[in-house]
């Protein structure tokens, strides 16, 4: 593959798997990882990414590869810019000391000003790319500090839960992380421990909704109750 291939690759992949606005009240879909093509379950406007280290490291090394290519390519288009810019001050010159009154003048001068705007909004456009890449690093680089849970924990979780998701109830089909997120009752963000009591099964769809919220003090009650009577039962077959 060539390195123009490979450009147009890299700048699909990014087009492709970068969170857009938020789309309010949409149905998670069937979507693709775009490193592994593992299947996810995700609302439009999310990350094509699947919860492997390795996916999220590559796409983070993406999004720098990128940002480093617009600001090489910054100083070129400047440079193109105002050698036109020039070209065209050198005409407008030439213009009014062969004929004053020339038509051509003002309209020289009109392609002038749009040169101008032109290369201000290119500048901008470049540096508002970057940032928004940027972004997209720090909420991936967030996803590496998250615990990892090893395949056997996320099955017992799985099964401690009764294979359903603590947030609808509903069923989790599988226990892999296409199906099923682990998440902390109280957010890591809000003092939450990384321990057994403090996690739960979830569809990844209810803890993308859930997000960092604490729940209320209620479900929060009744989740302790029912981690009190796992752990008595737990107990039980212990001493018996």
């Amino acid at each position: 593959m060539s390195n123009d291939d490979d450009k147009f690759d890299l700048r699909a992949r990014l087009k492709y798997c970068g969170p857009q606005e938020a789309v309010h009240g949409s149905v998670p879909r069937k979507y693709y990882c775009t490193y592994c093509l593992s299947v996810l379950l995700l609302r439009p406007h999310e990350f094509r990414l699947c919860q492997a280290r390795e996916c999220i490291e590559q796409a983070i090394s993406d999004r720098k590869e990128r940002i480093c290519e617009i600001e090489l390519s910054i100083p070129t288009m400047q440079r193109k810019l105002k050698d036109e810019n020039r070209q065209i001050k050198a005409k407008i010159r030439e213009q009014e000391s062969a004929c004053p009154d020339s038509p051509l003048i003002v309209q020289y001068q009109s392609l002038l000003t749009s040169f101008n705007t032109h290369l201000f909004y290119v500048k901008n456009a470049s540096v508002d790319q970057i940032i928004a890449l940027q972004k997209q690093i720090e909420v991936l680089a967030s996803r590496l500090s998250r615990p990892s849970f090893s395949d056997s924990f996320r099955h017992e979780l799985w099964e401690r839960n009764g294979r359903k998701c603590y947030l609808c109830h509903k069923g989790i089909r599988n226990w892999n992380g296409t199906y099923m997120h682990v998440d902390h009752v109280v957010p890591r963000s809000k003092g939450g421990s990384d321990a057994a009591h403090n996690l739960r099964a979830v569809h990844p769809s209810c803890n993308r909704t859930k997000s960092n919220r604490e729940l209320s003090a209620r479900r929060m009650k009744a989740i302790l109750k029912e981690l009190r009577k796992s752990d008595e039962e737990a107990e039980k077959e212990r001493l018996f």
